[in-house]
């Protein structure tokens, strides 16, 4: 089931009903918990006992961990927090690399001479497993820091892993944003409704219409791109950098949207990253979750900037790629991108600070924007040698001819146009508080509002492309 589904609608019409038909908090939490293991169990329920192991094993830690401290053994409650890392870890480094660290080893022990058998097992990785587990490690870590107060509740646990909205593709929640959240009243106003509705099909509008329409070009380049010229080969790359983006952002922005309709607020994913000027700026509009994730859970622990400034930010980007699946491709885009954060630290350090002028704000912003392009190459290549076709210049005469595209270059400048001009504020100024759950009273008409509502669907049904139903980020 996924948002931009027919199953999806009906689901959520349901969802908001049985929300506005329940008036006791609790029941709510419970309604909410069972619907979201629906939407989870939809695409496999042999899945669910997993995420609910998941789940467990946090709860439990964290529990272990309160009652070893309550009798003054902190040795025993360090222990606890290792489990409650230790083991969702495991439970995703089996499911999604050990498949990847056995052909890694054979390809190894070829090249000494030795041959082993390629392995003949196939394992399937459950949607979503990187996302929760992310977060069932934050609800750890955060209760072993004292950030998030350990809950008696396991059940509000579950929930706060599996709550639908972000549950597959993020944005990824922490238990210290998320937790308290359940213990205030959540209250939907008109307001926030509507404001949650305005992402939503905001976000829709960003996957189906952008997101896709460019996918029909980037996607027959990247599975042939000798096929291609070197011209077309990259046209494709740059399709793809806006497709991954209103894809991503698209998804991310539904989430959110379908936060606030419930009355719950998550955190910013996206702030218009192509308008970056340096990589570390690009770090901070990116994947904003996944990016304070690494800095809060991995980067600082290893050292943050105190020691070995340079190793840990290398390590965290590197990480960071392989997180993003099992592939030497994508440990290949987090060196890249690690490379490039190094090189942009060593040159404010080394160079002298000053007011920059427009023509060395718009260098700067190139050469961003070219680091991060060729880095999506890896990203999105089947593989290194379908990496390597896309940095060989064909030796044709006609390498630098444009092909004939099915989309005009206009799907690459209007949506970023869109963007920057409405996502950033529509996502960042009308964002309720977590405490006071509260939004900004809509001036307009309800009745304006609704037509423009109505008009924005209409619209979204018009001109998206409705054959494919799924999301980029699900495979991660």
């Amino acid at each position: 089931m996924v948002f931009n589904s027919f199953d999806f609608a009906v689901f959520l019409v349901l969802v908001w009903g049985m929300y506005a038909l329940m008036r006791g908090a609790g029941a709510r939490r419970v309604m909410l918990l069972i619907m979201s293991l629906v939407f989870y169990g939809w695409w496999d329920w042999r899945f669910l006992p997993l995420i609910i192991g998941v789940s467990a094993m946090a709860w439990g830690a964290a529990r272990l961990h309160q009652w070893a401290m309550g009798l003054g053994k902190p040795q025993a409650a360090a222990w606890a927090v290792r489990a409650g890392v230790g083991l969702p870890l495991f439970v995703l480094a089996f499911f999604k690399y050990a498949l990847f660290m056995l052909d890694s080893s054979v390809s190894v022990f070829a090249v000494l001479g030795l041959r082993l058998p390629s392995p003949e097992i196939s394992i399937l990785l459950p949607v979503g497993i990187s996302f929760y587990t992310f977060q069932a490690l934050s609800y750890v870590i955060d209760v072993s820091r004292g950030r998030c107060a350990v809950e008696r509740s396991f059940w509000n646990v579950l929930l706060y892993i599996t709550f639908f909205p972000q549950l597959v593709a993020g944005p990824i929640v922490t238990a210290a944003s998320f937790m308290p959240q359940l213990h205030t009243a959540r209250v939907v106003t008109p307001a926030l409704f509507a404001s949650g509705l305005r992402l939503v099909l905001w976000g829709l509008l960003l996957k189906v219409v952008f997101a896709d329409a460019l996918a029909t070009w980037a996607d027959p380049i990247f599975a042939q791109p000798g096929g291609y010229t070197l011209a077309g080969r990259w046209l494709g790359v740059l399709a793809f950098s806006g497709q991954i983006y209103f894809d991503f952002a698209g998804y991310s922005t539904m989430a959110i949207g379908l936060g606030r309709t419930l009355g719950y607020s998550f955190p910013l994913n996206f702030d218009v990253p192509y308008r970056a000027r340096n990589i570390t700026d690009f770090w901070r509009r990116w994947h904003i979750s996944l990016s304070n994730w690494l800095r809060d859970y991995l980067f600082i622990p290893l050292g943050g900037n105190r020691q070995h400034f340079y190793r840990n930010l290398l390590l965290t980007m590197v990480l960071g790629g392989l997180w993003h699946g099992a592939s030497w491709n994508f440990i290949l885009w987090g060196l890249l991108h690690g490379l490039a954060l190094i090189t942009h630290k060593l040159w404010i350090k080394s160079s002298i600070q000053g007011q920059a002028s427009t023509a060395g704000l718009t260098l700067s912003w190139l050469m961003t924007q070219a680091v991060v392009l060729v880095a999506w190459v890896p990203f999105r290549a089947a593989d290194l040698k379908t990496t390597l076709w896309f940095f060989t210049a064909n030796a044709r005469s006609d390498a630098l001819t444009v092909p004939d595209c099915q989309i005009t270059i206009a799907w690459l400048i209007v949506p970023l146009i869109v963007d920057g001009l409405l996502s950033r504020r529509i996502t960042a100024e009308e964002a309720p508080s977590p405490k006071t759950n509260a939004a900004p009273a809509d001036q307009r008409p309800a009745l304006l509002t609704a037509l423009a509502y109505a008009a924005l669907l209409l619209l979204i049904l018009a001109l998206g492309t409705w054959e494919s139903q799924t999301f980029l980020y699900f495979q991660f």
